[in-house]
């Protein structure tokens, strides 16, 4: 017995189980760990640079903020100096005419000027020695409580151009701080104007300056005088508004330049900031920065920083790690999507977008090798009554047995693809002549006419092809394959199990009847439609009796297209069951719409198209359309040719004996065209039978015609059937119809197709009210003469 080796069964299950790095593996990964402590180190790089900038932005911060509060506190000033200037000039013109000061005029004075600043709270006239002269200020009280003459007035630290700084003072009455400025009146005199200005103003700069890391803003004089400053900042450091701030005293603040500050102050805190001077006054803006709070801004931005590049540098490692892990299986999984991708899950040969590929191939070698390239596009006939009476599985076998007899027909060389439900395509490259596509096909063809076998089942099937070729039908992918389309429709249009090659010509004029199909379905929702009434006379008396509803199409460009050319494209496409239930819908509502006006309505008649009475349900449309518009269903008829109700005669007795029952009159259209027999003809409940034109035509110069024209009146006599002529042109063949006993004469000699517009006003009369037929009743006047006339020969 031999013994298993389990450490090296181990070793294999271990190295099988976890793949192995390759050299370049290695390298790769390597290079990402060292990429990752480089990030690191970058980083960190960059957060201690931030430092540096962190503090010069505060400081930049800073001093935008002071030379705000100093630009703030120099306009005050400004405009508080204009104030007594005015006022100085008034007093000093006042004091030089009386030669004395009045108290009363100095106070009108004051009170005057009062009131155009609005920090300025009053107005005081005092001499050198401080004695208040007059007073006012804006809420009328005493200013600070001194009365004229008292000697407590305010006293001036400074003179700068004539401009006096008095220190910060409370008012005893509102608590409120204030500064008075004052101005010497005149050149040579004692006198002096103060103003007395509020501080809240600068106090609520203050506060606003102070956000963020800022611990507070300052309006300071030159000596370190607190003039006004943010409350916060009162409440953290020992700033008292009119006291000096010993950290700010002692320095030399050049005029007209800003300057940092990097201050210890309280318990030893470090405090950033700026001071700018007010222009040329002595106040200036101080805004103080918490080192601090700079500091701790600056490590977050420096901790988010490194922890990016940890993040990144971990995220690498794990990203490389299950790359190298999975690629063996991502790999395999590639494989199976790209064939998932390029095969049909059914049949397994190429589907669409392969074939579309490989035909771009296929071209650009038919271009080198000069040699035809064949394009078959085809598909089951009767897939869909197989895939209805089986089922979709049933259908699958179906394909599947299908694809692997067309793919062991082809050579390996050749594209086998399934584009489309029951739809297939085939690359022939490499042929020797273009004909070869042709003899293919019909290779082809015969190969898949032996029976399939699906589930026990024969299943007999054909197959229809289009057939293209590569140069002589083009060198584009998207146009071969769209004229390999429009050959496979040529090829079904002949029915089943055909083979047709490209053809230009017919392929144009398959593009122009798709084309006009498409117009007609637009052209009926856009009200391009519109139908044209031919009128019908008595034979005898020329009365008008009915009238014959006409399709009639002008496009949107303005063009009439023709019957015979629209007609027949909505007959082959299906388009004519709505066409016709239009048709049917609009003539009834016409005929309803006449009668309504109180006109002498005739019938309307209206064309049944073969596809419609086929495939269609006639009666119910006929009594959808009555309850729809109250037409009264004797006033209804409907024209069927005999051709149609001889393709099915049961159904076409079936339909007619319902529209017989709604009281709607049938007409055979196109008579003796279709070799009915009198047998049949006697099971129909028709009321009419029209002449074909083709016999009218010739009637006065074909004894033949003519004897079929008697024949036909003879016979629906017999039936008591109404005998109506088509086509009638000329007054001798009118004559000649009247006296063969045609009852209704129609064509051109009395009316062509004409608009509804036109029968109101040119055929019809108003109704007569019921009553007794009289004998003068029964004719009217022959149509066709004076002003209505509407003959027009051909």
């Amino acid at each position: 017995m031999t013994a298993i080796d389990r450490s090296n069964t181990t070793a294999v299950a271990a190295s099988t189980s976890r793949p192995a790095f390759s050299p370049l593996s290695r390298t790769v990964l390597g290079f990402a760990i060292l990429a990752c402590i480089g990030v690191i180190v970058l980083m960190a790089g960059i957060a201690y640079r931030s430092h540096d900038e962190q503090v010069d932005a505060a400081y930049r911060d800073s001093r935008g903020r002071a030379a705000a509060l100093a630009e703030h506190a120099r306009n005050i000033i400004s405009e508080t100096d204009l104030l007594l200037r005015y006022t100085a000039h008034e007093v000093g013109q006042t004091w030089v005419e009386a030669a004395a000061v009045d108290r009363t005029q100095a106070q009108d004075v004051l009170a005057r000027h009062l009131g155009s600043v609005r920090q300025v709270r009053g107005l005081t006239l005092a001499d050198a020695g401080g004695h208040v002269l007059a007073a006012v200020r804006t809420d009328g009280s005493a200013l600070w409580s001194v009365e004229p003459g008292d000697l407590s007035g305010p006293a001036f630290d400074r003179e700068s151009s004539s401009l006096l700084l008095g220190r910060p003072m409370v008012d005893r009455l509102t608590g409120e701080w204030a500064v008075s400025i004052g101005r010497q009146v005149g050149d040579g005199t004692d006198l002096v104007v103060a103003a007395t200005v509020e501080l809240e103003t600068l106090r609520a700069c203050c506060d606003a300056a102070a956000r963020g890391p800022v611990l507070g803003s300052l309006i300071v004089s030159d000596t370190g005088r607190v003039f006004a400053s943010n409350a916060d900042l009162t409440r953290r450091l020992p700033v008292r508004i009119g006291e000096v701030f010993a950290p700010l005293a002692p320095r030399d603040w050049p005029p007209s330049s800003a300057t940092s500050l990097d201050l210890t102050v309280g318990n030893g805190a470090r405090v950033l900031g700026s001071l700018v001077p007010a222009g040329d006054l002595p106040l200036s803006g101080v805004v103080l920065i918490a080192y601090d709070e700079v500091r701790a801004a600056w490590l977050k931005s420096a901790t988010l920083l490194l922890a990016i590049g940890a993040l990144f540098a971990i995220g690498t490692a794990i990203f490389v790690r299950l790359e190298w892990v999975q690629s063996r299986r991502l790999h395999s999984s590639l494989q199976e999507m790209t064939e998932i991708a390029t095969t049909d899950k059914v049949t397994g040969l190429a589907n669409r977008g392969t074939f579309s590929m490989r035909l771009t191939d296929a071209i650009a070698q038919a271009n080198r090798s000069q040699q035809p390239t064949g394009v078959l596009i085809m598909d089951l006939d009767r897939f869909n009554e197989i895939n209805d009476t089986f089922g979709h599985g049933f259908g699958d076998k179906l394909l599947r047995q299908f694809a692997d007899r067309l793919r062991d027909r082809m050579r390996k060389t050749d594209t086998v693809a399934r584009i489309g439900g029951d739809e297939f395509a085939v690359i022939a490259s490499g042929m020797k002549r273009a004909e070869d596509a042709a003899g293919l096909a019909a290779s082809i063809q015969s190969d898949l006419s032996v029976p399939f076998f699906v589930e026990g089942r024969p299943i007999n099937t054909t197959v229809s092809i289009g057939v293209v070729v590569c140069p002589n039908d083009g060198m584009d992918t998207d146009l071969l394959l769209q004229r390999a389309d429009s050959a496979l429709y040529q090829a079904k249009e002949l029915g089943v199990g055909n083979i047709h090659l490209f053809d230009g010509e017919r392929d144009r004029i398959a593009r122009d009847r798709r084309r006009i199909e498409i117009k007609m379905r637009d052209g009926l929702r856009h009200g391009e439609f519109s139908l044209h009434y031919q009128p019908k006379f008595c034979g005898r008396t020329r009365r008008l009796v009915g009238v014959e509803a006409l399709a009639r199409w002008t496009d949107a460009d303005g063009a009439i297209v023709s019957p015979g050319v629209f007609i027949p494209i909505a007959e082959s496409s299906g388009f004519i069951l709505e066409l016709g239930s239009w048709a049917l819908h609009t003539a009834s509502a016409q005929q309803v719409a006449w009668r309504l006006a109180g006109l002498d309505a005739p019938s309307v008649a209206v064309n049944i198209s073969p596809r419609q009475f086929r495939h269609g349900d006639i009666s119910g449309l006929v009594r959808r359309v009555i309850s729809e518009t109250g037409i009264n269903p004797h006033a209804l008829e409907v024209e069927i040719t005999e051709s149609m109700l001889m393709q099915d005669v049961n159904r076409a007795e079936l339909q007619l004996q319902r529209l017989a029952e709604l009281g709607v009159s049938v007409a055979i259209d196109d008579f003796g065209t279709g070799y009915s027999s009198l047998a049949y003809l006697k099971r129909f409940p028709v009321t009419s039978l029209k002449i074909d034109r083709s016999f009218v035509k010739d009637i006065l110069h074909d004894a033949d015609d003519l004897a079929i024209v008697q024949a036909i009146v003879t016979m629906g006599k017999s039936l008591g059937l109404t005998i109506v002529a088509e086509g009638v042109e000329t007054e001798e063949q009118f004559q000649l119809l009247s006296n063969l006993d045609c009852d209704v004469i129609q064509g051109f000699l009395l009316g062509r197709p004409m608009p509804a517009d036109v029968v109101e006003s040119e055929l019809l009369q108003p109704a007569r009210p019921a009553g007794p037929v009289l004998a003068t009743d029964r004719t009217r006047p022959a149509f066709g003469s004076g002003r209505n006339r509407l003959t027009r020969g051909r």
